[in-house]
């Protein structure tokens, strides 16, 4: 029961970390929808995905998931960016994303998580060259830096968020050290806040060394070709000049000039179009995501369901088809071949008086039991407990003959 209980936990626990990641993802287009506004919606975004993140954690570790419940948690992460006066067309796409991927988390507990850094990559540069039309006359650099503030802080979260659950999760199966994991955690942030700062602080005068140096080399080439290709410039210039003077003596009536400057130029930083175009852009986006994991799950499944074929040539002819032969263990059945012999290897020990304790983890039992410890038999264990990874042929072999070992060495009848 309370094996059971824990492992429960454990997934809704990645599953919970698994929609706050994907609802981060969506953060971007509020840039198009904040201007003109006293809220910074996108950051509203980033600490409401976050807080419903942990209360759906709770409440579907007490509680097993349903579409009400799903929706309301949508409703309740939706709804507040229509009183921070969004359109109500983009509150709703916010709602079907939202209800959509707690569906798809909580409801399915064999759901494959995405790519975050791959696709928050993708989205960043996308909407990067999206937003070249929607603010082209105003304040790109303030845009570009809020763009690439936000990757980074999206960044960051998961990397941090990352470590919170695996350090709970590791806590809990006790073979976590917070230390070395907190050292490769903190490494991987420095790296990112020291790049951060090199690309941010360098860069211009990195740049503006560069253009001096090539000033400085190629300066005298630059000016010589300049000198020498001077007159046929003049030369060009006046002739055209003649030909323009020409047809102007030559035009009969007044000529009407039309001034297209525009006398009042308008800043467009933000709601360039109308709601509905931003609804357009955002919906567009969504689609663009789910189209790109579907491409991206189908060659997942692709990959692994390809068989290797053998070819040859031969001069005798086309050779007559054999039955190829079939592995005791393929992916899919490694999984149960060794949830069932660790199944019978648990009952035939408590018939030999030796019962795995109420609470005692499989280390902890083989350690009590001094039957030695396995790490490779206690990491194929936890990959198959709880699903994390794929438990290859020979894993699953070495799995079942270290348990049959045991049943040799200490399952025996004294005579």
């Amino acid at each position: 029961m309370v094996k059971g209980l824990i492992e429960r936990d454990h997934l809704r626990l990645i599953n919970s970390e698994r929609t706050v990641l994907e609802l981060f993802l969506i953060v971007y287009p509020f840039l198009f929808v904040t201007a003109g506004s006293p809220f910074a919606s996108h950051y509203i975004w980033l600490i409401l995905s976050a807080c419903i993140g942990v209360i759906a954690f709770f409440l579907f570790s007490r509680v097993e998931y349903s579409k009400g419940y799903g929706m309301l948690l949508a409703t309740l992460l939706a709804v507040p960016f229509y009183f921070l006066e969004l359109p109500l067309v983009i509150v709703v796409l916010l709602f079907v994303y939202s209800f959509w991927r707690f569906h798809a988390n909580f409801n399915d507990v064999k759901v494959n998580g995405w790519s975050f850094l791959v696709l928050n990559t993708v989205l960043f540069v996308t909407f990067c060259l999206l937003s070249i039309p929607f603010f082209s006359n105003a304040n790109p650099q303030e845009f570009m830096n809020t763009h690439t503030f936000l990757y980074i802080t999206t960044t960051v979260l998961y990397f941090f968020i990352r470590f919170a659950v695996i350090g709970m999760i590791g806590y809990r199966l006790g073979n976590f050290s917070i230390g070395e994991a907190g050292k490769m955690f903190g490494g991987i942030l420095g790296l990112q806040i020291v790049t951060f700062f090199a690309v941010y602080f360098l860069l211009e005068p990195l740049r503006t060394g560069a253009i001096a140096v090539m000033g400085f080399l190629f300066g005298g080439l630059f000016n010589l070709i300049g000198k020498a290709t001077e007159p046929m410039l003049d030369a060009m210039i006046a002739y055209l000049d003649a030909k323009r003077a020409e047809h102007l003596e030559g035009t009969e009536g007044d000529v009407i000039f039309i001034d297209f400057k525009m006398q009042e130029e308008t800043e467009t930083y933000g709601a360039v179009s109308g709601s509905m175009d931003l609804a357009i852009t955002i919906a567009v986006a969504i689609v663009a995501i789910i189209v790109f994991v579907l491409i991206i799950r189908k060659w997942k499944q692709t990959t692994l369901n390809i068989k290797k074929t053998d070819y040859s040539f031969k001069l005798t002819g086309r050779k007559k088809s054999e039955k190829k032969f079939r592995p005791i263990y393929d992916y899919s059945e490694a999984h149960d071949a060794v949830r069932n012999a660790f199944k019978h290897f648990e009952e035939e020990a408590q018939s030999w008086n030796a019962p795995r304790l109420q609470g005692e983890t499989v280390k902890e039992w083989f350690s009590r039991m001094d039957w030695g410890c396995k790490e490779g038999l206690f990491h194929t264990y936890d990959k198959v407990r709880y699903g994390s990874h794929l438990v290859t042929e020979e894993e699953g072999r070495y799995f079942i003959d270290k348990l049959e070992k045991i049943k040799s060495d200490f399952f025996i009848v004294d005579v």
